[in-house]
């Protein structure tokens, strides 16, 4: 048998056993122990006698120790087995002790049923993008032979019940939180009609627009900027959407949309929502934008933003890259179109223009010949965006270091 192996699972590292999993496994049928002892008080019942016993032992060559070193320090893998398939079984045996308890409890008096069925009950229906959907989900128990009456506020007629389940339905006529309040009464056993109170609230809104930048909060002019649109209560095929100032915006999925910003747009602009309701047109709301200019694009060379070292091997073999800010959230192209190298040979300035990302041959051998030590700028960098405007990245310097 492997003694270290099960020591190291459930003793750990410490000297006491409590950085293992056999205190994991201790403190969890602790709490559990605990959890039925507390049902069994709120039932006014009897505990079920607890199996277990984690008190500390005494060993006769090693004095006191705890229940974790005394039963797992170096104890036989099937040993360990056999301790842990004890263990489960005294859970087990717990867990039955508390349900014969639980029944037992059960009298003549109780309410009567024969029907059981699933029930979720949410908090809300409606759950906002990033927010918990949250319900209860349970099993409901109704007689199918003595049907409950619910009862609201003071009244004393019953609404309908259909399974069990009393049916309220009410139209709101003004907007806030609104509340209501009443009882259940069933027949008990004998007979005897038992009340439970309940009480609720929900609460009423106008129709309210929602408009959500998926990227930020703002619009650029040039990309397609993407906007998820709704209105709660209101199909999609209902929703229309509209931009001011001249600019576009198109659907592209149920609830997608796409923002196209034309040259010369204003500092702001309104996205406006509206809904076909019976058969007219009503605006939901409207929300304002910020407008924004595509920003300006860096350049590297490699790994290398402003200056570095690289080997002549490493600086054939590299090319150029514009691109922008990295928490710029929209993953756009850009094109770089030329630049500049230029290096000291021989106590002389030499330069050369380079088109395209990539060195191209010649300028490749050019920068081959360079001796270690020698330093060559790259510079004069044309970047040019989506929209079509060029700009000038910012200078490389890259020093020759030896391979």
């Amino acid at each position: 048998d492997r003694y270290d192996e099960s020591t190291r699972i459930l003793i750990g590292q410490s000297e006491d056993g409590s950085g293992g999993e056999a205190r994991v496994l201790r403190e969890k049928i602790e709490a559990y122990a605990r959890n039925v002892q507390a049902e069994c008080e709120k039932m006014n019942i009897n505990s079920p006698e607890m199996p277990f016993d984690f008190s500390d032992r005494f060993n006769e060559d090693l004095g006191w120790q705890s229940w974790e070193m005394y039963t797992f320090y170096d104890t036989p893998l099937a040993a360990v087995a056999a301790i842990l398939s004890k263990l489960k079984n005294d859970v087990r045996s717990l867990e039955y002790n508390a349900v014969n308890g639980f029944f037992a409890r059960i009298d003549g008096d109780d309410i009567p049923i024969d029907t059981v069925l699933a029930k979720v009950i949410p908090r809300s229906n409606f759950v906002v993008l990033g927010e918990q959907y949250e319900a209860d989900i349970f099993l409901g128990a109704y007689s199918t032979t003595s049907q409950p009456q619910v009862y609201l506020g003071e009244s004393e007629e019953s609404l309908s019940v259909e399974d069990g389940m009393g049916k309220y339905s009410i139209r709101p006529t003004s907007e806030g939180e609104h509340s209501f309040q009443g009882r259940v009464t069933v027949l008990d056993k004998q007979g005897n009609p038992r009340d439970y109170e309940f009480a609720s609230s929900y609460i009423v809104s106008k129709p309210l627009a929602v408009v959500s930048p998926t990227k930020m909060n703002v619009l650029y002019i040039g990309p397609d900027n993407p906007l998820a649109i709704s209105v709660p209560g209101i199909a999609d095929d209902q929703v229309s959407v509209r931009i001011t100032g001249g600019n576009s915006i198109h659907k592209v999925a149920k609830g997608e949309f796409v923002a196209k910003l034309k040259n010369g747009t204003t500092r702001e602009v309104e996205v406006v929502v509206s809904a076909n309701l019976n058969d007219a047109s009503r605006e939901m709301g409207r929300m304002k934008f910020r407008v924004k200019s595509l920003p300006e694009p860096s350049f590297r060379f490699g790994k290398i933003k402003t200056a570095g070292q690289m080997t002549t091997i490493d600086i054939a073999n590299t090319c150029g890259k514009a691109q922008y800010a990295d928490d710029f959230l929209f993953d756009l192209p850009l094109s770089l179109v030329e630049y500049r190298i230029v290096a000291i040979k021989d106590g002389m300035r030499a330069d050369r223009m380079n088109r395209g990302r990539c060195l191209e041959e010649e300028n490749k051998s050019f920068l081959r010949a360079l001796r270690p030590g020698t330093e060559f700028w790259i510079e004069d960098i044309k970047i040019k965006d989506i929209n079509g405007r060029t700009w000038e990245g910012n200078p490389v310097k890259v020093k020759v270091k030896r391979s």
